[in-house]
């Protein structure tokens, strides 16, 4: 029997949830309607998995969720809700849910799949469980033994080691990482005194897998290893290599130190020429690699310093950097990265270079301008002299982008909870119960009704769907439109034959891809509302730094009183949710609306967009006329 935990803020779905899996004949459900109730039954039970739902009264399901994995509980999790963003989704995935399963679909194949990923979730972690408990005793066994183990797969791959082969061959998290065996023969090349007699039986191994071998290895630190190598079986397959280091150094200790006065003694010459050669070698490589260096900085497309970890003072500096900046080389190089950040405490730790991570500060440019600085650090020494490689990154667009991004979601989810999430808990409840009754009668003019009632559910589906018009809303990143462009497109599609013109000429502005629904929404307004109104027209004007987009006509107007009640979500004759959601749609890059018209002369609707927000591609005369749905430049 399969024991699980449902926790739904809505009873009714409780009911069917448990009516449903009981049905199976293998799972026992206990059910909770809300977070906190379902982590008491947890503390007096336990459970094979749990069910929950997103959106409950104080702490969704995500934060069930956390709240379970941060204890180190790894029982399964289902999210089960009627909330389908993708957002969502890769949230509940990220930490760590099992299944993702969205409400509203057919009631016995939707609970068919929802037992179907419970007893594979309960399955999964059975599994895992066994599985860590074979790894437990393996690593048990490994670390028991007084030799170097290191476990390799048939094509070379190193599968498994114990804490001894590390220490043998001094490999520690500073090491360059090794994962196959000609990984392991590099790092160890220069340890041991004969590299061809090492390699030797590795290779011979890898062409004749089913061989076993056994040698001495000696290392130039003095150390003696004795090395033994067998194929690893699974029945009658190889499927690996296990080799076994052990050290005999001081069983050969008087040995060792005979042979290291002999070779003492037998030093030559040729011996020290050979080695001023490998100096002059060295040498040259190092000059070599002084003049790449030089030239990959200087050809960098990031801007690059080079920096003294100590003062900060800049050394060397490449021409990116020195035009992100503004200044010249001459004026940066006398200067520390304190004089080019912005940051009010000017610390080692305050600019970012710590350590090696990334960081975002602000820096300042020679015209004044402060910006969002990504920066890394990378260090090593010239020398004795230890200094700081510089990269910084100019990310004034991606935090703007960011930024709308991130509001662009809060947006999202607050439209989305206005009407899905519990009307389609609620279709969900009427379709199981529906479903429920039809499979308990066989009364003919009962399921007529029913199929009636299943049908009325399905319409008052299909009118929320009117949603999804503003499902796009903060989804897709901000971008440039031309007003006249996008005001001229949302005027189409009205019905009307009232004209309209647009004086913007070029004027662009950064806003959500949805900006042509703000200017239908407010055109629509007008002709709804507005009475016997004849034109419309779109202007634009300077407001300080700012810049403002008129949106007028000659109808109606808006009380005084209604101004910014107009803005609320509901208010209205409509669907009450045309100039809320126009409102919200502006905000996501930091565009406001009002209305400043007078009462019965007409509508005034005023766009503020900030600074930064708009831009003239060049400058035209005349404006735009769209009256009769005709497009016509004035002056043609």
């Amino acid at each position: 029997m399969v024991h699980v935990l449902y926790v739904d803020d809505e009873e009714c779905l409780l009911e069917i949830c448990q009516a449903f899996l009981k049905r199976v004949g293998d799972i026992d459900v206990d059910t909770a309607a809300s977070v906190d109730e379902g982590l008491q039954l947890m503390a007096l039970k336990e459970y094979d998995a749990i069910i929950s739902d997103y959106e409950m009264p104080e702490k969704n399901g995500i934060d069930f969720l956390k709240e379970i994995r941060s204890q180190g509980n790894r029982i399964p999790f289902i999210v089960f809700t009627g909330r389908g963003r993708e957002e969502i989704v890769i949230e509940a995935f990220n930490h760590g849910a099992d299944f993702y399963l969205q409400k509203g679909g057919e009631p016995k194949s939707q609970f068919a799949e929802l037992a179907h990923k419970v007893r594979q979730s309960v399955d999964r972690r059975q599994n895992e469980l066994a599985l860590e408990h074979s790894n437990s005793l393996l690593k048990a066994t490994l670390e028991s033994t007084a030799d170097g183990i290191l476990v390799v797969e048939s094509d070379r791959t190193i599968t498994t080691f114990n804490q001894k082969f590390l220490q043998m061959w001094g490999i520690s998290e500073n090491s360059p990482v090794i994962r196959t065996e000609q990984d392991f023969l590099t790092y160890v090349q220069e340890q041991v005194t004969d590299y061809p007699a090492f390699e030797k039986p590795i290779l011979m191994a890898a062409k004749k897998p089913q061989s076993g071998s056994y040698d001495i290895v000696h290392c130039h630190d003095g150390r003696m290893f004795r090395r033994f190598s067998q194929a690893q079986m699974i029945k009658d397959r190889i499927v690996g290599r296990v080799w076994s280091f052990r050290d005999i150094t001081g069983q050969n200790r008087a040995e060792l130190e005979l042979r290291a006065a002999c070779e003492q003694l037998a030093a030559t010459d040729g011996e020290l020429k050979q080695k001023y050669a490998e100096l002059e070698t060295s040498s040259a490589r190092i000059r070599e690699s002084e003049e790449k260096y030089r030239g990959v900085f200087r050809a960098g497309t990031y801007p690059l310093f080079l920096v003294d970890r100590e003062s900060l003072a800049v050394l060397d500096l490449n021409d990116a950097a020195s035009a992100l900046y503004g200044y010249g080389r001459e004026d940066i190089l006398n200067m520390s990265l304190h004089h080019l950040s912005a940051e009010t405490v000017q610390t080692t730790d305050e600019i970012g270079l710590v350590n090696t991570d990334v960081f975002v500060h602000f820096h300042r440019k020679m015209n004044g301008t402060i910006f969002p600085a990504e920066i890394s650090a990378s260090r090593f020494s010239i020398g004795n002299r230890p200094v700081f490689i510089v990269a910084i990154r100019d990310i004034t667009r991606a935090k703007q982008i960011e930024n709308a991004l991130r509001l662009s979601n809060v947006k999202l989810n607050l439209l989305l909870g206005i009407t899905r999430h519990d009307i389609l808990n609620k279709l969900s409840a009427l379709h199981g119960y529906n479903e429920l009754l039809a499979t308990s009668t066989a009364d003919p003019q009962l399921l007529v009704m029913l199929d009636k009632q299943k049908k009325a559910t399905d319409s008052i589906k299909k009118q929320i769907d009117f949603t999804r018009e503003y499902d796009q809303l903060g989804v897709k990143s901000p971008q440039w439109h031309q007003v006249n462009e996008i005001a001229g497109r949302a005027y189409s599609q009205i019905l009307q034959t009232i004209a309209f013109t647009c004086d913007t000429g070029n004027l662009e502005v950064y806003a959500d891809p949805m900006l042509e629904k703000v200017f239908y929404n407010l055109f629509d307004n007008s002709f709804r509302y507005g009475g016997e109104i004849t034109p419309i027209d779109l202007t634009w004007a300077r407001a300080g730094g700012d810049l403002v987009i008129r949106v007028e006509d000659n109808g109606t107007g808006i009380p005084d009183s209604d101004k910014e009640r107009i803005f609320e979500k509901g208010y209205g004759r409509n669907t009450g949710l045309g100039l809320y959601l126009t409102r919200e749609i502006l905000s996501i890059t930091g565009m406001k609306i009002k209305e400043t018209g007078e009462y019965c002369k007409g509508a005034r609707f005023e766009i503020r967009v900030p600074e930064g927000n708009f831009r003239f591609l060049q400058t035209l005369t005349g404006s735009q006329d769209y009256g009769n749905q005709m497009p016509i430049f004035a002056g043609e």
